[in-house]
């Protein structure tokens, strides 16, 4: 069974290549075919590889810097001082700090709630991971306010791949494609 979910999740992100670069041409040799065939590989590959530069998004993030400098511009304008003295005030800094919360406020959410999502689940996947061992060891406690004492604390030992059951490598699986979508989703919930 791990295996299957091993192979299931391997062909989850694998990528299918279908390449149209077939050669037929009869007059040809088995060498040059192969040639031609290989160059028109590295060819799709470049052009798959190249970046698309999309001017409405180019648009949209200078329409964003032009809004952070008005409204910045304004502030200082208000207050009688040089946008650039401005800036390196405290109260310039916090104005400016206002701003890109209100114009990125869901991208920083988005930002932040996937390092909560990931930082929760791999804790519980760490202790999902480990099982507690017969003895104890002992740790001291307490401090300046509690007062000084120890107590047994149980220790907890790794559990190996070889010695994990189907369920335990189910739920890893799980607990890592939510990680990984809450990563993927942070553009779509921030913009």
């Amino acid at each position: 069974m791990k295996r299957f979910i091993f192979v299931v999740l391997l062909s989850l992100f694998s990528l299918s290549a279908l390449a149209d670069c077939t050669i037929t041409a009869a007059s040809l040799t088995d060498v040059a075919r192969k040639q031609l065939e290989l160059d028109c590989l590295k060819a799709q590959a470049v052009e798959a590889a190249t970046p698309q530069v999309d001017a409405k998004k180019v648009s949209e993030y200078a329409g964003v810097a032009k809004e952070v400098a008005e409204a910045i511009g304004i502030a200082a304008k208000n207050l009688g001082v040089e946008v650039n003295n401005f800036i390196t005030t405290p109260a310039g800094l916090l104005t400016v700090a206002i701003i890109l919360i209100k114009i990125f406020g869901k991208l920083i959410g988005a930002i932040l709630a996937s390092i909560l999502i990931c930082t929760i689940l791999i804790n519980i996947l760490k202790y999902m991971w480990t099982e507690p061992v017969d003895d104890a060891e002992p740790v001291i406690t307490g401090g300046w306010f509690f007062g000084y004492g120890s107590r047994a604390v149980k220790r907890r030992e790794f559990v190996s791949y070889k010695r994990a059951d189907d369920t335990l490598v189910g739920w890893t699986i799980l607990a890592v494609l939510i990680m990984l979508g809450s990563i993927i989703l942070i553009p779509v919930i921030g913009f």
